[in-house]
């Protein structure tokens, strides 16, 4: 894993899915050639039945269809037994993103397209849970209907798509960017000036 790898890797396994994952991931999804239709702040306050994000945009077989982005993050960033098995956990939000629908009647054509659902976390899947895990992914989402990006994905997706030339566009990103590399291997690095560099980022966003 190159050095750029290991710092998006790091940053992204800090984020709360509240006010952090879930901001910067349509940035991301942007950068994908998604069409953004409805985000949490746009929703907030309000039941999401499993859809953090709804998108539009083509899937890896060319196909274009609706998705729902499921995210979790800080403590529910790692699925373990209890965070899948829990009131509102994995398998009670992947539940509700199959089966509460959501239709968008001003976007021509959007309420006829097939659905991917994807899990998006910044962790992994504990070796205990996967069995369970795979078992109920494989009964509820038989005509791959279902994705999960975990941290492994997502470092390889912002390290591709938003962490490279997009974002050292100018001097002072450059800059932060320069010093995060030296601090690296520092003891006890709190990635400062990384999360500088990513305030920078968000709060440019066109």
């Amino acid at each position: 894993m190159g050095t750029n790898n290991i710092i998006v890797r790091e940053y992204l396994e800090t984020l709360k899915e509240d006010g952090e994952l879930d901001k910067i991931f349509p940035l991301l999804l942007n950068l994908m050639g998604f069409r953004i239709i409805a985000t949490p702040k746009a929703s907030k306050g309000q039941p999401q039945f499993g859809k953090d994000i709804i998108a539009m945009g083509k899937d890896i077989d060319g196909v274009k269809k609706r998705f729902y982005f499921e995210l979790k993050g800080h403590s529910d960033r790692n699925i373990c037994d209890t965070v899948y098995s829990k009131q509102d956990g994995i398998r009670d939000s992947l539940l509700a993103a199959k089966y509460a629908s959501f239709e968008d009647s001003a976007i021509p054509g959007f309420n006829s397209l097939p659905v991917k659902i994807v899990l998006v976390h910044n962790g992994i899947i504990k070796a205990n849970t996967r069995p369970t895990f795979e078992g109920f992914i494989k009964q509820e989402f038989p005509l791959d209907g279902f994705e999960r990006w975990g941290i492994d994905e997502l470092t390889d997706l912002f390290s591709t798509h938003l962490f490279g030339e997009y974002l050292l566009t100018d001097e002072t990103s450059i800059k932060l960017f320069k010093k995060t590399l030296v601090l690296l291997d520092v003891t006890e690095c709190d990635l400062k000036d990384f999360k500088e560099l990513i305030i920078k980022l968000l709060t440019n966003e066109v």
